[in-house]
């Protein structure tokens, strides 16, 4: 009989926590004018570590809304993006990228005539995506991205490696929203949400496997070492006060400036959810709003944990993913020590 209602109050508990989250989803959409009905991505690793991108964004929009769309992908973690295209209905949209704080973006625009729905085909080549880190690999991809205004329907992921590493791979997982991840073949994996992700919801990507598998480049081993010593020959030299004032007016400005419009009008403000302690990390909630346009971003940033000494231990990649946020237990936020190769990224 204990048994019996033990498992009646998980099961209540599951149909509540399902209807909330369509609750928040409906909202969402109902906030914006458009969603995705579906993300679908195909990651190709190629045997020199790069990484090959096809991401197929269906839009739905049921309002009239602006015909100019983006996707950002932080590059901390990796070497570059190249060799960027978008299509939609195989035909090439007219894209414009750069680089500009830590970010690479994409834009393109398109004709729009709501309520309408539109497919784009983005593809782009991740250089130096691969995390070395002695006789251990990994890549750590943000695939389905969190920072949205709108909601996505569907989610699925594929994952095609060479044939080098069909016996390979130690381990593989999707981590973030609930999914089923599974091995199709000797050389394919894939990982499909097992429901719609609302906003700041996303999927990580997890493919672990020996570092003498694949040939890759001297420059991105041992990167996130690389990483703790970069700034310090900077720091060793006295700067003459003039350069800090201009090199300061300079971080000034690229902080205003908005990624989507290019205007000096970004406003950027951060609370803290959750303060650290010493048993327990912190969250920041993070946004930066344009007060020309319409964007607005938003994501957490992890705070470390708090501690009687000054010492610190190098985190590798998303090992110690921030917020919890595991392959099942389809966590809700994005921490920013948890977003892997890439980082958070976003799209509108």
């Amino acid at each position: 009989m204990i048994a019996v209602k033990r498992r009646a109050g998980w099961g209540l508990c599951a149909t509540i926590f399902t209807c909330v989250l369509c609750f928040s989803i409906s909202l969402a959409q109902a906030a914006t004018p458009f969603f995705w009905d579906s993300i679908d991505v195909d990651m190709t690793l190629e045997a020199d570590g790069d990484l090959l991108v096809t991401e197929t964004q269906k839009y739905v929009f049921t309002q009239p809304h602006s015909n100019e769309r983006y996707r950002y992908i932080p590059l901390e973690g990796i070497d570059s993006i190249a060799d960027v295209a978008v299509y939609e209905n195989n035909e090439p949209l007219t894209v414009q990228t750069g680089r500009r704080n830590n970010d690479y973006w994409i834009r393109w625009q398109h004709s729009l005539n709501a309520p309408a729905a539109h497919t784009f085909v983005l593809q782009y080549r991740v250089v130096g995506g691969i995390q070395v880190k002695g006789n251990r690999s990994q890549l750590y991809w943000n695939a389905l991205f969190p920072e949205r205004s709108a909601p996505i329907n569907r989610g699925n992921v594929t994952l095609p490696v060479p044939e080098i590493l069909a016996d390979q791979v130690n381990s593989f997982q999707g981590e973030g929203v609930a999914s089923r991840d599974r091995k199709l073949n000797l050389t394919t994996y894939e990982f499909v949400t097992s429901g719609p992700l609302a906003p700041q919801q996303f999927l990580n990507i997890r493919l672990e496997f020996p570092t003498s598998a694949l040939n890759i480049p001297q420059a991105q081993t041992d990167y996130w070492s690389i990483k703790q010593s970069s700034w310090a020959p900077f720091f060793s030299w006295a700067v003459p006060g003039i350069f800090v004032l201009g090199v300061f007016g300079s971080i000034v400005a690229i902080r205003k400036r908005c990624p989507n419009c290019g205007q000096m009008t970004l406003k950027r403000t951060n609370r803290v959810v959750q303060k650290s302690t010493r048993s327990r990390r912190g969250t920041r909630e993070v946004r930066h709003v344009c007060q020309n346009c319409n964007y607005d971003r938003r994501f957490n940033q992890t705070i470390p944990r708090k501690s009687a000494s000054r010492s610190h231990t190098t985190v590798w990649g998303g090992y110690y993913g921030g917020d919890g946020s595991g392959g099942s237990g389809g966590s809700s936020g994005c921490g920013s020590s948890g977003c892997g190769g890439g980082g958070c990224g976003g799209g509108g």
